[in-house]
């Protein structure tokens, strides 16, 4: 079987400028694995915006595929939302228990 050595898909081309959904993004990845080739260029030109759910599921698919998958012109409001779902959340108190004074009835 022939593979071919890069193919370049343009994300909004196959999906929409807006990127939405754990399905979407799991829907988009069986298109890319379903390509002869191994080395992916996924072009964002155009995206407009990306939920943390697509962006989430986009990582875990990118980091699972036996493919090699590059980026290309990716906006600044997309690669945000990227750093965003790479790094650890912060969980922040809102409220601290320990300092509560609750009296029984």
């Amino acid at each position: 079987m022939h593979t071919r050595s890069e193919v370049e898909f343009d994300i909004k081309d196959c999906l929409s400028e807006d990127l939405a959904t754990r399905n979407r993004a799991s829907q988009f990845f069986e298109m890319l694995e379903s390509s002869d080739s191994r080395s992916i260029v996924v072009n964002f030109t155009q995206v407009q915006s990306i939920s943390r759910s697509f962006a989430d599921e986009y990582l875990k698919r990118k980091k699972a595929s036996h493919l090699t998958i590059h980026e290309r012109n990716v906006p600044n409001n997309v690669q945000k939302m990227f750093e965003i779902v790479k790094s650890p959340a912060e969980k922040k108190t809102v409220v601290d228990i320990s300092r509560l004074k609750i009296g029984m009835l």
